[in-house]
């Protein structure tokens, strides 16, 4: 259905989809699940976000901004995403848990052999991690899980996080 904008102009409106809210269950069944799988929110109740509270996934955007004109593919999005996940995760650690883990982060995603990758993923993960510890420090949220979908209009993020 079309209705008039106050410019004159057509616009489409949307009528109640039930669809959207069974696409909503979908993306948050992915966003818990590998967590349950893996025993981490063991006697945690997952809760929906306080009022007021941001919404990580749009911090998360505004964290990665910079980063985006290389991003040019899904993957490419994909990958940012998971490197400034986990970097921003580092950053709440102190000093030495914030190294193993990102040691742990490194070689888990470049071979020992690719000795120049692991320097530009050590060099990105570290330039965010400055960047989440000068820019977003007011955020103490850990980033538990994300979902990267397409949707005719772009992408959408949806993210699990602590309280």
């Amino acid at each position: 259905m079309f209705r008039k904008s106050k410019s004159g102009k057509r616009k489409r409106h949307h009528q109640p989809d039930h669809r959207h809210r069974d696409c909503a269950d979908g993306i948050e069944r992915e966003l818990l699940e590998p967590l349950h799988s893996r025993g981490l929110l063991k006697g945690q109740k997952v809760v929906p976000r306080p009022e007021g509270m941001e919404k990580m996934s749009e911090v998360l955007l505004e964290f990665v901004q910079p980063y985006m004109k290389s991003a040019k593919t899904r993957k490419a999005f994909d990958s940012l995403l998971a490197i400034a996940t986990a970097s921003w995760n580092c950053a709440l650690l102190d000093e030495k848990g914030s190294h193993e883990l990102s040691d742990q982060i490194v070689n888990a995603v470049v071979s020992c052999e690719d000795k120049q990758g692991q320097v530009v993923i050590r060099r990105v993960m570290n330039e965010l991690i400055e960047r989440k510890k000068r820019h977003f420090a007011k955020y103490d949220r850990y980033i538990l899980n994300y979902v990267l979908s397409e949707t005719e209009d772009g992408f959408h993020l949806s993210v699990v996080s602590t309280p």
